[in-house]
């Protein structure tokens, strides 16, 4: 065992050590640390990379209680990491009340953003927040390196991507099946205890989307403002003092969006903008996640 190896080691045992009760250290529980096999608990699989991985994985797997598993070239996965990162920018405005046009030009000078960091055009995504109390609208333009653009993985059937969700789902998840499908994604769905957790998975065995609790649905385009409308009603939680609606996924293309707002007008301003110009007759899937934050 080497020196630096040994210093690890002695460093993992002491962070098991259960935190000090220092009086007047923290002011209530609330903001004292998580004890770390508290933690870890949240956790289901323990994934080894870089160089040591495979002689210190083995130690600290077996002290999280945790399933641990060593991906193909895991010494040079930083490297990897490195080549296939993602390009992001984010262009912000005041806009009290934003129309459609105003979020096209934003859209447009995030993409540019984007691309002008070396993001590749056909990878670029654009996710737009809508701050209605401060008039704030916000574009994230997310894409992908040249690099990336090459396929990394063959196209996965039914069967591979059900086992990948179920993998995912982990073992408290029953009734595992698959709900809808396109042809770019796999839209699965299973149960536990009163919720239905959701997972969507694109072809290429990538998990896109990961849903405690929501609903699913196939429609075509020219509908999807009735099932997303549909669902804001059917799927809202009431609370004593406030209505919480559901937040929305819709898979068109090649592609996964999100939409959130507290106002039905601007999520179905942002969808437009995104489907407003695709074929009526192409089918989609929307999804709506349940958003219970208390």
């Amino acid at each position: 065992m080497t020196q630096r190896s040994c210093h690890f080691r002695k460093t993992i045992k002491l962070s098991y050590k259960p935190w000090p009760k220092a009086p007047g250290l923290f002011r209530d529980d609330r903001r004292r640390p998580r004890h770390p096999r508290r933690t870890i608990k949240r956790f289901r699989n323990l994934a080894a990379e870089s160089a040591g991985a495979a002689s210190l994985v083995l130690y600290c797997a077996k002290k999280m209680d945790l399933p641990y598993s060593i991906p193909e070239n895991a010494e040079i996965i930083s490297s990897i990491g490195v080549a296939l990162s993602m390009v992001r920018d984010v262009v912000e405005r005041v806009i009290p009340n934003p129309t459609q046009d105003d979020i096209r030009d934003l859209k447009k000078e995030a993409t540019d953003a984007a691309i002008s960091s070396g993001a590749s055009p056909d990878t670029i995504e654009v996710h737009i927040e809508i701050d209605s109390q401060k008039g704030k609208v916000t574009a994230i333009a997310t894409g992908s390196t040249e690099v990336k653009t090459t396929d990394l993985l063959k196209e996965c059937d039914d069967s591979e991507a059900e086992q990948l969700a179920k993998e995912d789902f982990g073992p408290k998840v029953s009734n595992i099946c698959l709900k809808e499908k396109t042809d770019k994604f796999y839209v699965f769905q299973g149960d536990r205890d009163d919720k239905h957790p959701i997972r969507i998975v694109d072809r290429k065995g990538f998990i896109k989307v990961q849903c405690s609790d929501g609903v699913v649905s196939k429609c075509k385009v020219a509908d999807y403002d009735k099932e997303v409308e549909r669902m804001w009603e059917e799927e809202a939680i009431f609370k004593t003092d406030s209505i919480i609606r559901p937040d929305y996924f819709i898979c068109f293309g090649p592609r996964v969006s999100d939409y959130s707002s507290v106002d039905l007008a601007q999520v179905k301003l942002l969808m437009d903008l995104d489907l407003g110009e695709r074929d009526p007759e192409e089918e989609i899937i929307v999804v709506g996640s349940h958003n219970d934050v208390g």
